[in-house]
This record gives C-alpha cells, structure tokens and sequence, in this order.
C-alpha cells in the first residue's frame, strides 16, 4: 500500500509525506541534523523524524525509511550507498601534549593514555587502525579510559585526559578553536609516521532499490549532495605541534 500511494504522488510530481532516518549519533548529531532544515525548507510537504542511536534498528519493526551508518556497522539485509569519508583525526589538549610530548608513530601510542570508544553493537573496543604502504594495521594502545559516547571522549581530551580518535566533523572545529592539536597529518607528519589514520566510510542505506517512496529518493539525493566536499569531511591542515 505504501509503494502504491508513493507511485501515485510520484505521478503527481509531489515529494510529500513521513520521513524517519536513523543515524549513528555522533554522525547524525554534528553532520547529518544541521542539513536537515534545508531539506525540510526544499520539501516542506515532508514531515521528518530523526533517530539518533548507535544500536542496531530494525528498519522494518521501527518503521525506518532510511539509515545512515559507517561500514562497520552495517545493517544486514539492506540497499547501501556510499555517500561520505570521514578523515579520522588523532588528537589531544595542549597541556597534555606539553606535559607527555607527542607520539611520533602509530606505535607511541602504547606509551600514551589512550580515550578509546567501545561499540554499542557488541560491546567490544574500537581498534584505531593505519595505513602503511598499503597495508592496515591497529597498533597496540594503552587504554586509559573507555566510553560509547564520542563527544564525552572529545570532552574528556580537551581536559587532557589523553589522546583520542575523533572524526573529522567533530574534531576539527575544536583544533580550529585550540582545543585540541592533531597528531599524524599528512605532510611532515605523514614523513615521520610513514602512516595514515584508516578514514570511516558512512553510506545511506533503505529497504528497497527498485519501489523507494519519493520522500525517501529526494532525501537520498539530497543528503549524498550535501556531503560532496563537505568542510567536517576534509582532513585537517592545520601544523603539527
């Protein structure tokens, strides 16, 4: 019944009607909610709820019409489109950085109090992997503390707790301000480090390829627009300490 009366307002030109989309918090929170307005402004006929959790959804069960998610935590079973990268940025306050100095490889970090966020989805630790010469690697790393919210680990570095590994769309408003400095940035940094932090891959994924409800397609395309060279999406520049 919904793929029929979405064929029909399809017929009649008209983007209209309920819209839920599920987002990983931290994505959702800093980059997917402030496109929202503009969308809702473009389409003022759909009415949006937006659902905020790193949890598994059901997108059936809970009636999701669209989710957006980075690829380790993909829901099975669902269409998926790659709309983003998010640079991975490793980083710590100031102060902790003039009182600890500064990891000069990925494999310093076991010498260092390390921020590290666990997975909702099962519980386990996220490694924090590299690129080197083409190969991925997760170096060891000296856990310090652990929470499954990213902004309380931002939070807890810039009050020099130790060095996390934030995305780009969180942590390079709060390097712009100070707050926070970069660690292994390309440039004199990539030459030292011989390595790269591994990006995160973030894909729009929905229940159907072939009947999508016109609420759903235009927001898909919208958001997949939005996020083409999206200013929280680049790596930082900004010198090393």
């Amino acid at each position: 019944m919904a793929s029929a009366r979405s064929e029909v307002t399809a017929l009649q030109g008209a983007v209209q009607g309920p819209l839920k989309v599920s987002s990983s918090m931290a994505f959702g929170r800093h980059v997917v909610a402030p496109l929202v307005p503009a969308f809702m402004a473009r389409y003022p006929q759909v009415q949006v709820e937006l659902l905020m959790t790193d949890r598994n959804v059901d997108h059936l069960k809970e009636d999701v019409d669209v989710g957006i998610r980075y690829r380790q935590v993909l829901e099975p079973g669902l269409v998926a489109r790659r709309i983003a990268t998010a640079p991975m940025v490793f980083c710590a306050s100031p102060a902790y950085l003039q009182q600890h100095g500064n990891p000069t490889t990925p494999e310093a970090l076991a010498e260092h109090a390390c921020l590290a966020f666990r997975m909702p989805l099962d519980g386990r630790v996220m490694q924090w992997p590299f690129l080197r010469d083409g190969t991925r690697f997760a170096p060891a790393i000296q856990v310090a503390a652990v929470c499954n919210d990213i902004d309380t680990l931002a939070a807890l570095a810039i009050a020099g707790a130790g060095i996390t590994r934030l995305g780009s769309f969180i942590a390079n408003p709060l390097i712009a301000t100070g707050q926070l400095e970069p660690l292994f940035l390309p440039g004199s940094g990539r030459a030292r480090t011989r390595a790269d932090p591994e990006p995160l891959e973030y894909f729009v994924c929905f229940r159907d390829r072939e009947h999508l409800p016109t609420a759903v397609r235009a927001f898909v395309d919208f958001i997949a627009d939005a996020l083409q060279d999206h200013p929280l999406l680049r790596v930082p520049t900004w010198p090393l300490a």
